[in-house]
């Protein structure tokens, strides 16, 4: 795939006062079950594969 460099894929999108408090959710569930560095590893995995 050749891409420009720049181009945004992902387009505009706003997240729900609902899901942000899902997404707190499950980084204090992470933090609190594997530690805050694994918490902040899955959460930025979730962001770079899903968004």
């Amino acid at each position: 795939m050749n891409l420009k460099p720049g181009l945004n894929l992902m387009g505009n999108y706003e997240i729900s006062p609902e899901a942000k408090e899902d997404l707190y959710r499950i980084y204090e569930y992470g933090v609190n079950n594997f530690g805050e560095r694994l918490a902040d590893i899955y959460l930025v995995f979730q962001y770079s594969t899903h968004f």
